[in-house]
């Protein structure tokens, strides 16, 4: 990852029509930046199907914010225990060509379930 100022942001698809974007604050200029970035967000679970929950991390540059990478969060139905995921970072595509492969990036996140009627 650059050593810019980097931000996440949660692009949680509930249906092809009803999408939420959420955006965490920005990490300090890192070449390991951590982000403490906790999302409590109503998801609906159809079929044991939890909705598609794509990760980007972005750098903010002058002319506004650039993709670094993506994930997708392969969450599914399996109690209410907190799960750890390490998820290798897709490259965003550049417009300048490279010579050389960028090594991949990891971001490591912790996920969890819940059903809300146990917090009543």
């Amino acid at each position: 990852l650059p050593l810019d100022k980097s931000y996440l942001e949660v692009v949680i698809h509930e249906s092809s029509s009803e999408i939420k974007t959420l955006r965490s604050l920005a990490a300090s200029s890192s070449s390991n930046p951590v982000w403490d970035f906790l999302v409590e967000e109503k998801v609906e679970v159809r079929a044991n199907r939890v909705p598609n929950i794509l990760i980007k991390v972005l750098s903010w540059q002058l002319i506004g914010p650039r993709e670094i990478g993506s994930a997708f969060l392969m969450a599914s139905v399996h109690g209410d225990q907190v799960h750890r995921q390490e998820l290798t970072l897709k490259p965003a595509e550049s417009f300048l060509p490279s010579l050389t492969k960028p090594r991949a990036s990891k971001l490591m996140v912790a996920w969890q379930l819940c059903d809300e009627s146990a917090f009543k």
